[in-house]
Protein backbone atom coordinates (compact mmCIF):
# COMPACT_ATOMS: atom_id res chain seq x y z
CA UNK A 1 0.00 0.00 0.00
CA UNK A 2 1.24 3.59 -1.27
CA UNK A 3 2.11 6.12 1.89
CA UNK A 4 0.97 9.35 1.67
CA UNK A 5 4.38 10.88 0.78
CA UNK A 6 4.39 8.32 -2.27
CA UNK A 7 0.92 9.58 -3.35
CA UNK A 8 1.80 13.04 -2.87
CA UNK A 9 4.89 12.30 -5.34
CA UNK A 10 2.85 10.34 -7.85
CA UNK A 11 0.16 13.65 -7.61
CA UNK A 12 2.85 15.93 -8.26
CA UNK A 13 4.42 14.05 -11.10
CA UNK A 14 0.83 13.92 -13.06
CA UNK A 15 -0.59 17.11 -12.30
CA UNK A 16 -1.14 19.21 -15.38
CA UNK A 17 0.50 22.53 -15.45
CA UNK A 18 -1.84 23.56 -17.69
CA UNK A 19 -4.51 23.58 -14.90
CA UNK A 20 -2.78 24.50 -12.08
CA UNK A 21 -4.99 26.69 -9.50
CA UNK A 22 -2.79 29.96 -9.32
CA UNK A 23 -2.75 32.54 -6.66
CA UNK A 24 -5.06 35.56 -7.73
CA UNK A 25 -4.50 38.30 -5.57
CA UNK A 26 -2.17 41.24 -7.49
CA UNK A 27 1.30 42.95 -6.23
CA UNK A 28 0.63 45.22 -3.94
CA UNK A 29 2.00 48.54 -3.84
CA UNK A 30 4.05 47.69 -0.01
CA UNK A 31 4.95 44.73 -1.99
CA UNK A 32 8.65 43.94 -3.11
CA UNK A 33 8.87 40.89 -5.62
CA UNK A 34 11.80 39.18 -5.23
CA UNK A 35 11.08 36.75 -8.47
CA UNK A 36 8.85 33.87 -9.21
CA UNK A 37 7.98 30.30 -8.44
CA UNK A 38 9.73 27.53 -9.95
CA UNK A 39 8.14 24.66 -11.60
CA UNK A 40 8.13 22.76 -8.41
CA UNK A 41 7.21 25.32 -5.83
CA UNK A 42 3.96 25.54 -8.41
CA UNK A 43 3.00 22.35 -8.50
CA UNK A 44 3.07 22.19 -4.54
CA UNK A 45 1.27 25.40 -4.18
CA UNK A 46 -1.15 24.10 -7.04
CA UNK A 47 -1.89 20.58 -5.50
CA UNK A 48 -2.88 22.11 -2.42
CA UNK A 49 -4.98 23.96 -3.79
CA UNK A 50 -6.73 21.61 -5.44
CA UNK A 51 -7.00 19.30 -2.60
CA UNK A 52 -8.72 22.07 -0.44
CA UNK A 53 -11.06 22.72 -3.35
CA UNK A 54 -11.89 19.52 -3.52
CA UNK A 55 -12.76 19.42 0.39
CA UNK A 56 -14.84 22.39 -0.05
CA UNK A 57 -16.84 20.54 -2.58
CA UNK A 58 -17.15 17.21 -0.80
CA UNK A 59 -18.68 19.10 2.22
CA UNK A 60 -21.32 21.45 0.20
CA UNK A 61 -21.74 18.31 -1.81
CA UNK A 62 -22.22 16.27 1.23
CA UNK A 63 -25.68 18.27 1.82
CA UNK A 64 -27.43 15.95 -0.62
CA UNK A 65 -26.28 12.77 0.85
CA UNK A 66 -29.34 10.98 2.23
CA UNK A 67 -27.17 8.24 3.99
CA UNK A 68 -26.45 9.33 7.59
CA UNK A 69 -23.23 6.94 7.11
CA UNK A 70 -22.17 8.02 3.97
CA UNK A 71 -22.69 11.75 4.96
CA UNK A 72 -19.96 11.35 8.20
CA UNK A 73 -17.66 9.17 5.94
CA UNK A 74 -17.42 12.01 3.32
CA UNK A 75 -17.10 14.87 6.25
CA UNK A 76 -13.80 12.68 7.67
CA UNK A 77 -12.27 12.28 4.15
CA UNK A 78 -13.11 15.94 3.43
CA UNK A 79 -11.27 16.83 6.57
CA UNK A 80 -8.81 15.09 6.01
CA UNK A 81 -8.26 15.83 2.67
CA UNK A 82 -8.43 19.62 4.10
CA UNK A 83 -5.72 18.57 6.78
CA UNK A 84 -3.17 17.18 3.93
CA UNK A 85 -3.29 20.35 2.22
CA UNK A 86 -3.00 22.33 5.28
CA UNK A 87 0.92 20.00 5.50
CA UNK A 88 1.38 20.92 1.45
CA UNK A 89 0.90 24.26 1.57
CA UNK A 90 3.92 24.14 5.10
CA UNK A 91 5.92 22.63 2.61
CA UNK A 92 5.17 24.83 -0.10
CA UNK A 93 6.20 27.87 2.59
CA UNK A 94 8.81 26.94 3.98
CA UNK A 95 10.60 25.65 0.37
CA UNK A 96 9.64 29.26 -1.03
CA UNK A 97 11.40 30.85 2.26
CA UNK A 98 14.19 28.83 1.33
CA UNK A 99 14.23 29.17 -2.24
CA UNK A 100 14.36 33.29 -1.85
CA UNK A 101 16.25 33.59 1.67
CA UNK A 102 13.01 35.16 3.00
CA UNK A 103 13.05 33.67 6.18
CA UNK A 104 13.97 37.28 8.17
CA UNK A 105 11.00 39.11 6.30
CA UNK A 106 8.17 39.34 8.49
CA UNK A 107 5.67 38.41 5.95
CA UNK A 108 5.79 36.55 2.35
CA UNK A 109 3.46 35.89 -0.31
CA UNK A 110 2.49 34.94 -3.62
CA UNK A 111 1.16 37.10 -6.24
CA UNK A 112 -0.72 36.32 -9.57
CA UNK A 113 1.59 35.25 -12.20
CA UNK A 114 3.46 33.58 -9.68
CA UNK A 115 5.36 36.43 -8.18
CA UNK A 116 6.86 35.83 -4.72
CA UNK A 117 6.69 39.09 -2.04
CA UNK A 118 7.78 40.30 0.85
CA UNK A 119 6.16 43.14 2.97
CA UNK A 120 6.45 45.19 5.69
CA UNK A 121 3.15 44.45 7.87
CA UNK A 122 1.77 47.32 8.82
CA UNK A 123 1.62 48.83 12.41
CA UNK A 124 -1.65 49.90 13.12
CA UNK A 125 -2.08 53.70 14.20
CA UNK A 126 -3.24 53.47 17.64
CA UNK A 127 0.50 50.98 18.41
CA UNK A 128 2.30 53.81 17.15
CA UNK A 129 0.15 56.65 18.98
CA UNK A 130 1.18 54.33 22.32
CA UNK A 131 4.56 54.17 21.38
CA UNK A 132 4.74 57.88 20.98
CA UNK A 133 3.29 58.04 24.65
CA UNK A 134 5.24 55.59 26.46
CA UNK A 135 8.47 56.25 24.28
CA UNK A 136 8.64 53.17 22.80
Amino acid sequence: MPTWLDIVKMELENLDSKVLLEPTSEVQPKDHVVGEADPDLKRVYGLAMQWEKTAIEMVVAVRYVNNRANQEQTIHKADELKKKSEILMDIFWTSLKDSFDLWQRPSVGIRKGWKVVWTEPEVPPIISILGELFGR
